[in-house]
């Protein structure tokens, strides 16, 4: 339960939220998970009071300088996947574990093979600790480059991949990580191979990336390096990170990817959520379901024999978040997550739902 002064405090930061596209999304879908039941009012109140007590430094620290209060933006960068994701060790993370509101589980059994998506440049930095590819003949590093023919691409996913393969067995990079996040995102590797199927040439990527929401692939995209434009499915074991978390984790922050599933969906498969098919949400402004997926707990350490398959899934070379940093659309996906309610009304609702 909020006192007073603490749902004041997240009444004003819910409405600096509002005053940006992203966060409008932000607070729509704070909304929708705690109205659904997606998310638990203990864990809410955690994260929220958390929220405000950062914004709330930030801006005494921005106001001592001689400047004004933090920009909506700024305190955006403080919610929770950003400050659990980047700050070890975290308050707020092991407020949330040890607290009768945790959200992680242990994962379903019997799924099979999961898989996680991946540049290859990441494949290579963090997972095998090389900088240069070898080629599994000669010996000598893959060059590799942009390339704009489709056949051209086929022929260099394919020594990529015959020299992930040769490296499947080497032993891992020291301090090898599946993620540098607390938690990743994977989807069953079936699921996914019935997702893909049909895909020609080089659509895979495009597609996978679309059905699993993952933008970092394609945000800044002008600027990213070949290696970083080659998707690469890991194979897991199903056994990989035991614990996982619902979808929505804790309010899909200010990623509208995220926040496509029905909560219909979600009651009735708590541990499983969907992303969004951006091919046709782009097109149509519909939100419809994507590929199963689910947040695991990122383990401490990995070994080879954590490593089942390097896949070489194509090269993306379509921007799905436009020429700026802001996804194109954001304002679209946060009117319809309101449901024609306005911007003040999913604050005060926020607010009153937590009593």
């Amino acid at each position: 339960m909020l006192t007073d002064s603490e749902k004041s405090a997240v009444h004003s930061l819910l409405s600096r939220f509002n005053s940006i596209p992203e966060g409008e999304t932000v607070v729509a879908n704070l909304l929708r998970s705690l109205e659904g039941g997606i998310v638990a009012k203990p864990l809410a109140e955690i994260v929220l009071k958390a929220w405000c007590d950062l914004v709330r430094d930030a801006d005494t620290v921005n106001q001592a300088n001689g400047h004004g209060t933090i920009s909506a933006e700024s305190a955006l960068r403080l919610t929770e996947s950003e400050l659990m994701s980047t700050i070890r060790p975290s308050p707020l993370w092991t407020a949330i574990r040890t607290g009768p509101a945790n959200p992680f589980t242990l994962a379903p059994t019997g799924t099979g093979p999961l898989s996680n998506l991946k540049s290859l440049a990441t494949v290579m930095q963090h997972l095998l600790g090389i900088h240069d590819l070898p080629d599994p003949h000669s010996g000598a590093p893959i060059p590799i480059s942009h390339h704009n023919t489709t056949a051209m691409r086929k022929r260099q996913a394919d020594r990529i991949h015959k020299a992930l393969s040769a490296l499947k067995t080497r032993p891992l990079a020291t301090g090898a990580r599946i993620h540098h996040r607390r938690w990743f995102w994977v989807t069953t590797s079936r699921s996914l191979r019935n997702v893909l199927s049909g895909c020609l040439n080089n659509q895979a990527a495009a597609k996978a990336v679309d059905m699993l929401g993952l933008v970092h692939f394609s945000r800044k995209q002008a600027t990213q390096s070949p290696t970083e434009r080659y998707v690469i499915e890991v194979k897991l074991p199903d056994s990989f990170g035991p614990e996982c978390v619902k979808p929505s984790f804790v309010f899909a922050d200010h990623n509208p990817r995220f926040v496509a599933w029905t909560d219909s969906v979600v009651r009735t498969d708590s541990h499983w959520g969907r992303a969004a098919d951006l091919a046709i949400y782009y097109n149509q402004v519909r939100l419809e379901h994507g590929c199963k997926e689910m947040v695991k707990a990122t383990p401490n350490d990995i070994v080879h024999t954590d490593i089942l398959d390097f896949i070489v899934l194509g090269y993306l070379d379509v921007n799905r978040w436009g020429l700026g940093d802001v996804a194109e659309g954001t304002e679209v996906f946060a009117d319809r997550l309101r449901h024609g309610r306005s911007k003040a009304d999913m604050v005060d609702s926020v607010v009153s739902f937590l009593g």
